[in-house]
């Protein structure tokens, strides 16, 4: 879906290179749209083969990036139309969509400070800006009405995305108690398939230890249902048919593990404890003292003191 989300801005891009090409307005214009175009063609390309964390992270590097290559058409346009405003919006809601309210709030601060600074730069050099943006006089009403249209697609594009979203954790989240078998019909079940939970297992582990996606300290089953299309229930199976108690152990234990590892090679006088379980994926130190102890059956500073 956010291969899609690329796919669309790319082919409206190109859309917009051809149009400007065709009423023959300025070449910089023109350039500035086709190297827009292809630099989102790029990054879908880039995005083929990769993971669905991995290519969260481009997005977040794309709806940094956006928002500042929107702001030179909002400049150009400024004196004639304040319509493109609207290609502002949808970088907020996939930032909401895709990741959290609060980086939603950073991604609508961050494009306000954007435009309150564009707008300072044309109080100084605003007629400089109007020149340049005299061809597009013409042309107005049509990127104007255009905007509106992509955008709302663009919106409704994400909207849909969130509603795929909702549907997969309602389903995890709608089983009621009295539906759930007891932990003995579980590892029956378990048992019965076990090949297929291990085998599943090892497509599940490539993804999270292979790529070490353990080390997101946000990573959460609901991810890792979308990453390989799959469910919360079956995951969990499949975790436990490992040995694992649960999705949680599991994680655990890849990120102590790789505690251990950054433990043994580097050096300990020159980096801190705290560099070395955040790194691992840990978000604090009382959660990481009580499951390194957990798994280990020391705090970490005697694990340290013997090694």
């Amino acid at each position: 879906m956010i291969r899609s989300y690329l796919k669309l801005m790319m082919s409206i891009l190109f859309f917009y290179s051809v149009v400007f090409l065709i009423g023959g307005l300025d070449q910089f214009i023109i350039g500035y749209t086709v190297v827009g175009s292809l630099a989102v063609a790029g990054l879908v390309y880039v995005t083929r083969e990769v993971s669905s964390q991995k290519i969260l992270r481009f997005v977040q590097l794309y709806l940094f990036i956006a928002p500042l290559y929107n702001l030179y058409f909002f400049i150009i346009l400024f004196r004639i139309s304040v319509g493109n405003l609207i290609w502002f919006l949808p970088m907020s809601l996939g930032a909401f969509i895709l990741f959290s309210r609060k980086m939603a709030i950073i991604y609508a601060a961050y494009s306000v400070l954007l435009i309150a600074a564009a707008i300072t730069v044309l109080s100084f050099y605003g007629d400089y800006f109007n020149q340049v943006s005299f061809d597009f006089r013409n042309f107005i009403s049509f990127t104007e009405i255009t905007a509106f249209l992509f955008n709302g697609l663009i919106i409704m594009m994400l909207i849909k995305y969130k509603d795929k979203i909702n549907v997969l954790r309602n389903k995890q989240l709608s089983v009621k108690p009295f539906a759930q078998p007891d932990k003995k019909s579980v590892d029956l079940i378990i048992k019965e398939n076990e090949d297929d939970y291990l085998a599943f297992f090892e497509k599940l582990d490539e993804k999270v230890k292979g790529e070490k996606q353990f080390k997101d300290s946000n990573l959460n089953i609901s991810k890792i249902c979308i990453d390989l299309n799959s469910n919360a229930t079956y995951i969990s199976r499949a975790i436990r048919a490992k040995g694992y108690t649960n999705f949680s152990a599991y994680i655990n234990t890849l990120r102590v593990n790789h505690v251990k590892i950054l433990l043994q090679e580097q050096d300990l006088t020159k980096v801190t404890l705290f560099s070395i379980y955040t790194e691992a994926g840990f978000s604090n130190q009382p959660t990481f003292n009580r499951v390194f102890k957990q798994i280990e059956g020391v705090t970490p500073s005697d694990y340290i003191k013997n090694l």
